[in-house]
């Protein structure tokens, strides 16, 4: 016991060092750990710790998992850990974990669907699972009974949430992924089991614009995967409108969703490899009006997108001209002057410090910089946004931003500074680079 009360105080003295100090899990130990990491929707394989007011719960000093689908014996045999856990499964495989704990009476795992908002397990109320609207399984570690969340494709590929609870309090928590069992899977090495486990290949997908190889309806075909689980698809310019619908990664495939009239849905796949998708015909149902064909490929422009949103007069200037006509709310940025020169109109003093820290001369020595400033006047909280570029060939690049207005009263605002970055060989001074706004429902 002494050992854990060292690692608690390193904890909450250095989070960052407790990351490889502490030696358990406790509930009084994370405090500081959660407020200074928040959430970050990646697969790490390590055991995240749930703040609560509690003094009687069980230490967990490790625990592993052995499933009876992929990986090797020895790779399913590791010695409990907090940091490196097993978080991959087979759609349809069964595991059972061994437990470096004081005790397991009482300790109860739920299996959620994976939540963007990881704060709500801290008041979530914990009981026997009931499918879509809470838990998927309950697993009790004193008394485990092997058996798969997803047993058939309906349920699967998942990202999921393993909250390991006590007495109906959370107090620990694993980020998982459940995959479609196929051929692929089956012959992983461990090795390959391995980075899976421990890397994130969506951080290298997310707010990147690909252009389809061959010509669109009209012109270049692009799609943007946004960071917010959005995508956004410009077919060519004999369209009027993008798609959209949401994105996820599973393994090297993503998964693009589209909803159809409003109760249907339809899904394109394509598989990642390098700075390439490439699209799987047989496991999709095409895009809304290109007919793109097995094996074609899209490949990554470069061109990427952030969107930071604020509420609050301590981030934005309150004296600003919001409307249409007003053009300097959008700029083209060469350099570090040209980026101080706009964010003064627009930042308050630590904003525009932010973001002359990350934009600085070595950034421009090979990209340009469009941003664009929006008033968001009926919402506080963040706005479902999608951005997507469109390369014409005539026109130059279009940047698009559509976001879901809130419907909340006037005095509730917020604010957004939408960046794309493009590589400064794309660049064509002799055309035109817009900011085109829709503030649609979506």
């Amino acid at each position: 016991m002494p050992e854990c009360i060292n690692g608690l105080l390193t904890l909450l003295n250095d989070p960052k060092a407790a990351i490889t100090t502490t030696t358990a899990v406790t509930t009084t130990a994370v405090i500081s750990t959660i407020t200074t990491t928040k959430v970050t929707a990646k697969l790490s394989g390590e055991l995240i710790p749930i703040p609560n007011d509690r003094t009687d719960m069980p230490v967990i000093r490790g625990i592993s998992f052995a499933g009876n689908i992929l990986g090797s014996e020895e790779f399913n045999s590791k010695k409990p850990s907090l940091t490196d856990i097993r978080c991959i499964f087979a759609v349809g495989e069964e595991f059972t974990p061994t437990v470096d704990a004081d005790t397991t009476t009482g300790t109860t795992i739920y299996v959620f669907d994976h939540r963007a908002d990881q704060s709500s397990y801290e008041t979530e109320t914990y009981g026997q699972f009931n499918g879509k609207r809470g838990a998927r399984w309950e697993y009790h570690l004193d008394n485990w009974k092997p058996f798969s969340p997803f047993e058939d494709e309906e349920f699967g590929p998942e990202d999921c949430d393993f909250i390991f609870t006590y007495d109906g309090t959370a107090f620990a928590k694993l980020y998982v992924r459940f995959l479609y069992y196929n051929e692929e899977l089956k012959n992983k090495t461990d090795a390959e089991l391995e980075q899976l486990m421990h890397e994130h290949p969506a951080a290298a997908l997310t707010g990147r614009t690909y252009v389809y190889e061959k010509e669109g309806a009209g012109g270049p075909f692009t799609l943007t995967l946004n960071a917010n689980g959005l995508f956004a698809c410009y077919e060519g310019s004999n369209l009027s409108y993008m798609t959209s619908g949401t994105w996820k990664l599973y393994g090297d495939k993503v998964e693009l969703m589209y909803p159809v009239d409003g109760s249907n849905e339809k899904y394109v796949y394509l598989k990642v490899k390098g700075s390439e998708l490439i699209y799987i015909g047989e496991m999709s149902e095409n895009f809304t009006i290109v007919n793109v064909q097995d094996g074609d490929k899209f490949s990554d422009t470069g061109i990427w997108n952030k969107v930071d949103w604020y509420s609050g007069v301590e981030y934005i200037k309150q004296d600003i001209d919001w409307s249409k006509d007003n053009k300097n709310l959008s700029a083209v940025i060469k350099n570090t002057e040209e980026l101080k020169s706009y964010l003064e109109q627009i930042c308050q003093e630590e904003t525009m410090s932010a973001y002359l820290d990350k934009y600085d001369d070595s950034f421009f020595n090979d990209n340009v910089l469009f941003m664009r400033a929006l008033l968001q006047p009926s919402g506080v909280a963040v706005p479902e946004y999608m951005v997507n570029v469109t390369m014409q060939p005539d026109n130059g690049l279009g940047m698009f931003i559509m976001y879901n207005g809130l419907p909340y009263g006037d005095d509730m605002v917020s604010y957004c500074i939408a960046q794309v970055t493009v590589p400064i060989e794309i660049v064509d001074d002799s055309k035109e680079y817009n900011w085109v706004r829709y503030n649609v429902m979506f």
